[in-house]
């Protein structure tokens, strides 16, 4: 084989060499972060421990003694168990190498995010094209916003759905394409979609996000072209909706009921569009037995049916009302009492404070998450919106909505910011693939110009213009260049040397609670601490990071007590057994454990301090917990100690920490006072 035959066969199978570059390169990326042990995430060791009980058992048990005691937790109704599951089974087909579950679990995220790019390089090329899927898949390697839960430890649920949900989102827009009612071959593309589709919202609940994206598109869609859809659009919405349905009722019945399709709003949206295409499709088919006349009459009376049917049976006000609360959530950005509390379900700062714009900017969240390519993206939303205005197909429509809804997503809580790095790195891969495709364009003109015309006026200008494109061809390869180290560079930094792994004062803290408490202990911590006690100590707590345990109030597990437990969430008895005097915490703990049967241990860390604010929140008016004060420096420090002590003393502080030097002021721990 010659130079010039090698070149022609590594040009027509380049790909897979291209793709699996892409791959290393975040999967090198994301195993900086290695350490002995899975991090010190909290729910990182659910998993863990759900992992276990599968390998150990060979199931997960309708209730974990572990958790929420004395109740228990439902796992099977309150928990999406797709991901503890695909570890466990690919761990047992791997078990032979000798490797075990720990380190296994630790190089997951980082093997499973990494592969995510492949399916997310098939979604980008059937919306966009090829260049734009590989920029795509490279950005989704680098992009820090990608790397901070989904890095070599940090097991959670993003890692495993990444993969599922953009399967599911490409082999459905490679449906709208595909689907042909002549050959029923084609219908395996939206069956397949529908299937992944379940194992997305098995795996995470923020899968959601993209049922709302596909439900807005199509809306808009069926509006723009009503007259005008094609039957394989209907068909591959009604087949994804069916199988969707199917495959989440039968890997995980208890949480997922089929009633949720025509009770819950997200769900019901896929099925309304469902049921529109069915009657559309029906009527096509009717009309040419029955006339148009008879079939639209047929049609209109069955859907006023079913419309009276839903208002009568309560359904559509439970709907109106879902719809209500995600508007509260997601777009009003109201929070619950609990999730008001919880860092990855806060806002996000999107722009930073002082300075200009651009500066804002740079020091806000969406630089830190999504680096320059967020720039980039931003222009390539701006030529792919005046583009789309011209076709008005479902892929634009798709893409459009897609990055709306995922900045919506991530406006609403931080965490979410997952969601809006496919469409970040959709859209700065298409701006970079466009721009060159331009000046490739611009290029053959001028060269044609050359080819062809003799004028001299007209060859000068060609030249002119070809010297001008080498010069933009230079700084298209420094841009590109440019938007991929920097992300890149900002991602080794932030993982190179961090060796993940829980703090080792709490490791050994669990390892003393296995070794020295009796088994049916119980521990009641703040709920942060939760998981590790589940799965290091293996003692049972009242509450963990799920924050949904079943309430014990008026239950006979309170039954008799003057205080009966908390109507709204177990973090709130915590909460006030944490900030009252220690004669009335008794009466918060009471209705959770016997204290006086049942061996009761209470852990508290020097972390409190900085959740003292979650926990003053949660409890709702009690006596507060612990806080900090301040205290401006005069510039005599024997003064300043003295006016601290002096405050101490006059409002009868009896337990506070030393003084900390915060630089520009004083700043004291103290509990509640008058």
């Amino acid at each position: 084989m010659n130079l010039a035959e090698a070149a022609e066969k590594y040009r027509k199978h380049r790909l897979i060499p291209l793709l699996l570059g892409i791959f290393l390169l975040g999967f090198s990326i994301r195993y900086l972060a290695a350490g002995p042990r899975i991090g010190p995430e909290l729910d990182t060791w659910f998993h863990y421990r759900i992992v276990n009980y599968i390998l150990d058992l060979g199931h997960v048990p309708a209730i974990d003694p572990l958790a929420y005691y004395p109740t228990g937790r439902p796992v099977w109704q309150t928990d999406l168990l797709g991901l503890p599951f695909f570890i466990a089974y690919t761990y047992k087909l791997i078990s032979f190498t000798g490797i075990t579950l720990m380190d296994y679990m630790v190089a997951f995220p980082a093997i499973v995010t990494s592969l995510a790019a492949i399916p997310l390089y098939l979604l980008t090329k059937e919306l966009f094209n090829k260049k734009t899927g590989l920029m795509a898949a490279l950005f989704w390697q680098i992009i820090p916003s990608t790397l901070t839960r989904t890095h070599a430890g940090f097991i959670d649920k993003e890692t495993l759905a990444s993969v599922y949900i953009f399967l599911w989102l490409w082999l459905f827009i490679k449906s709208i394409n595909t689907v042909d009612e002549k050959n029923k071959r084609t219908f395996i593309t939206p069956v397949l979609a529908g299937i992944f589709m379940g194992f997305s919202q098995w795996t995470w609940g923020g899968t959601t996000y993209f049922i709302l994206v596909i439900s807005t598109s199509a809306i808009i869609y069926t509006v723009l072209k009503f007259r005008d859809i094609e039957s394989s659009f209907g068909y591959s919405i009604i087949l994804m909706t069916v199988f969707g349905a199917l495959t989440m009722k039968l890997v995980q019945p208890a949480r997922f009921p089929l009633s949720a399709y025509y009770t819950s709003f997200i769900f019901l949206s896929l099925s309304g569009l469902s049921l529109l295409y069915g009657i559309l499709i029906a009527h096509r088919y009717l009309k040419e037995r029955v006339g148009e006349k008879n079939s639209k009459n047929a049609l209109g009376l069955a859907a006023l049916l079913a419309f009276s049917g839903a208002w009568i049976s309560g359904y559509l006000p439970r709907i109106l009302s879902g719809v209500v609360g995600f508007v509260s959530d997601k777009i009003l950005l109201k929070k619950t009492l609990i999730g008001a509390t919880v860092s990855e379900n806060l806002r996000p700062n999107l722009l930073g404070s002082g300075g200009n714009f651009l500066t804002r900017i740079m020091t806000g969240d969406l630089y830190s998450h999504f680096n320059v390519v967020f720039f980039l993206a931003s222009l390539g939303f701006i030529v792919f919106l005046l583009q789309a205005i011209k076709k008005r197909d479902y892929a634009s429509i798709f893409v459009l909505v897609f990055v709306i809804s995922g900045f919506l997503g991530m406006r609403s809580d931080v965490r979410l910011s997952f969601v809006l790095t496919p469409s970040i790195a959709m859209l700065g891969g298409y701006v970079l693939v466009y721009s060159g495709s331009l000046l490739q364009a611009k290029e053959a003109g001028a060269l044609k110009i050359l080819a062809r015309s003799k004028k001299q006026k007209a060859r000068y200008r060609a030249e002119t213009e070809l010297s001008n494109l080498k010069i933009a061809k230079l700084v298209l390869v420094v841009i590109v260049f440019g938007v991929i180290a920097s992300p890149t560079v900002a991602s080794f930094g932030m993982l190179n040397g961090r060796s993940v792994d829980v703090p080792t004062p709490w490791y050994q803290a669990m390892m003393w609670i296995n070794d020295n408490t009796p088994q049916d202990s119980v521990i009641v911590s703040w709920w942060d601490y939760g998981y590790w006690i589940q799965a290091l100590g293996k003692r049972r707590t009242i509450v963990d990071g799920g924050n949904a345990g079943p309430l014990v109030y008026n239950t006979n597990y309170t039954e008799g007590l003057e205080y009966r437990g908390s109507t709204e969430h177990r973090d709130v008895d915590i909460a006030r057994m944490f900030t009252s005097p220690e004669d009335e915490a008794l009466k918060y703990l009471r209705p959770y454990v016997d204290y006086e049967k049942v061996p009761t241990y209470v852990i508290v860390s020097y972390e409190e301090f900085g959740k003292s604010g979650a926990i003053n929140h949660i409890s709702q008016g009690g006596d507060l917990f612990i806080f900090p004060q301040t205290f401006s420096k005069s510039g005599d420090d024997a003064k300043d100690l003295a006016d601290i002590n002096k405050f101490i003393s006059t409002n009868g502080i009896e337990a506070f920490s030393q003084v900390l030097n915060m630089g520009s002021y004083w700043q004291i721990w103290v509990t509640g006072f008058n």
